[in-house]
């Protein structure tokens, strides 16, 4: 089927279409400036189509193991984050407090989708993600305070009204999904994760055409630091998968 055969090759070359999302997201970024508006309804279809492939007692049932959650927590937003801001005090003091920032964030909402394309654990990594978004509003202060003596705050309101719309409104959707068109899901789930990869670069198109302005503007000077960002995020994904 061409379908088919079209996923295949995105699957296989992928990496490729990222970085040419980011090239286009520079050079024409008019389309990518209408779809920021839509960012948030696009990261809830992403989510929406992760739980589609998920049976809710597998959520229950990693959710039942705290205690190996709770290790997954601190290392990702207690021990990473300042390992990460100790290291860049000394090879790039000058970046160490966003590096600091960058790692302390929680797991991305884009974080089971990638795993799934990746055919890694979606369920842990869903759960991981989705817990981390109700403690980085605490764990975030605290590990900035410990390092850097100074505070940082945060509105914990609207980051768990955020949170909710995110995460549990594409849950409740997609389990009225489920029941309803069983069958259909079960025969084109496959599909899944490259769909939602594909979204994400839709997400990552409208943030680049977002300060495509800037970056523009200011390219002979943005231009080392945007790259280091890129790399730094990346290596912070490979350092998560093992």
């Amino acid at each position: 089927m061409p379908l088919r055969r079209a996923i295949s090759f995105f699957d296989s070359h992928f990496l490729v279409f990222f970085v040419c999302t980011i090239a286009v997201g520079l050079i024409l970024p008019q389309a990518g400036l209408i779809l920021y508006r839509y960012v948030p309804f696009v990261l809830m279809t992403i989510l929406f189509l992760v739980f589609l492939r998920m049976d809710t007692a597998e959520l229950l049932h990693q959710a039942r193991h705290p205690l190996f959650l709770l290790y997954a927590l601190t290392i990702l937003l207690v021990v990473m984050p300042s390992v990460v801001y100790l290291i860049a005090s000394i090879i790039a003091p000058q970046y160490a407090i966003a590096m600091l920032l960058l790692s302390s964030v929680s797991a991305g909402v884009s974080t089971p989708a990638w795993s799934q394309f990746m055919k890694g654990d979606v369920v842990l990594s869903t759960v991981v993600a989705t817990a981390s978004k109700f403690f980085v509003p605490f764990t975030l202060p605290f590990v900035f305070k410990l390092l850097t003596s100074s505070t940082l705050s945060i509105d914990i309101s609207s980051l768990f009204f955020t949170t909710f719309k995110l995460i549990f409104i594409p849950l409740g959707i997609a389990l009225v999904t489920r029941r309803l068109a069983h069958q259909t899901i079960e025969k084109t789930k496959e599909h899944f994760g490259s769909i939602s990869i594909i979204l994400v670069m839709c997400v990552v198109y409208a943030n680049v055409s977002h300060v495509q302005g800037y970056i523009m503007e200011n390219l002979l000077t943005v231009w080392k630091p945007l790259l280091a960002s890129y790399v730094f995020i990346f290596s912070l994904q490979i350092i998560g998968y093992f």
